[in-house]
């Protein structure tokens, strides 16, 4: 593993093709988030997949999370990020692969600095 800082992953971001970034977004998440959920819970499910972005958000300092929940009873999460739009694309399309996991496809929407999931 390698560390980088915040500003180093915003810059590569930037200069990345956005099928790039969508595709390796993909590749993290069915590979190897799929393995640390394995590894932690033992399965693949909703409660899993959100107890492991919770999880992520809390220990990995890439994103930031909040949850509500909306009038209509569901869970709407927000990953706030500072790595601007192309952030938004990695960071949807990893949280659409780690739904896509359980065969959800949760309402999603995005920002510059943020992505709404609604489950």
């Amino acid at each position: 593993m390698i560390k980088i800082s915040k500003v180093t992953f915003r810059k590569i971001l930037n200069v990345a093709p956005t099928n790039e970034i969508v595709e390796v977004a993909r590749e993290v998440a069915q590979n190897s988030s799929r393995v640390i959920i394995l590894a932690k819970y033992g399965t693949v499910s909703l409660t899993s997949v959100l107890e492991y972005l919770n999880n992520y958000a809390d220990y990995s300092s890439f994103v930031e999370r909040s949850e509500v929940v909306s009038p209509a009873g569901k869970r709407v999460i927000t990953l706030i990020h500072s790595y601007g739009e192309k952030g938004s694309i990695f960071v949807k399309a990893y949280a659409k692969a780690l739904f896509e996991l359980i065969d959800m496809e949760p309402k999603s929407s995005s920002t510059e600095n943020s992505v709404t999931i609604e489950v």
